[in-house]
């Protein structure tokens, strides 16, 4: 397996911030001591139990979508796009939208127009706020042999897309105050 392709999904489960430490690690002793099987287990059970408790303290809708955020974030975005697709933001900032979902499903098993709305304005903020910080640290991404969307399609277009979804954030922020909830 090259890690330059990307071919590590699965080595510790994305644990370390940035895998500049994987270097220095013995992976071997690492699996001989069931250090990869005790995070898979850990990371399964506080899903399970997370997912249990706002099911019973809320409703199932509020834990679906509280599974929903956390898998995509945890399985889909940071085991399996993070080290293959300079896509992987996108994916991330969907799965850090759930939160007002969860809320908004929470109060009475549906979502409504402003639940939907506070997502958006996440999931829009998100985007050039996670682009800033891959310009700026764009040698680390590369290190830790993560693909970022600057490495991909170059820093202009990724400065491009920042301000269209930054220009895109401002009326989607300000449909609360026109819809008289602000």
């Amino acid at each position: 397996d090259d890690p330059a392709r990307g071919d590590l999904p699965w080595m510790l489960l994305g644990v370390h911030s940035a895998r500049l430490d994987v270097g220095s690690r013995d992976l071997e002793l690492d699996e001989a001591l069931g250090l990869n099987c005790a995070w898979y287990v850990g990371i399964l059970l506080v899903l399970i139990l997370s997912v249990v408790a706002a099911a019973l303290a809320t409703n199932a809708t509020a834990a679906f979508y509280l599974f929903l955020g956390a898998f995509t974030y945890g399985v889909v975005y940071t085991v399996w796009l993070k080290p293959r697709s300079a896509w992987n933001t996108f994916v991330g900032a969907l799965s850090g939208s759930t939160a007002p979902l969860i809320a908004d499903a929470a109060v009475d098993g549906r979502l409504g127009v402003w639940g939907l709305t506070l997502a958006a304005i996440v999931f829009l903020w998100q985007l050039p706020h996670v682009y800033a910080i891959t310009l700026y640290r764009r040698d680390e991404y590369a290190a830790a042999l993560f693909r970022m969307l600057p490495a991909a399609v170059g820093e202009t277009r990724t400065r491009r897309l920042m301000l269209g979804f930054a220009l895109l954030l401002i009326p989607v922020s300000l449909l609360p105050y026109a819809g008289g909830v602000l």
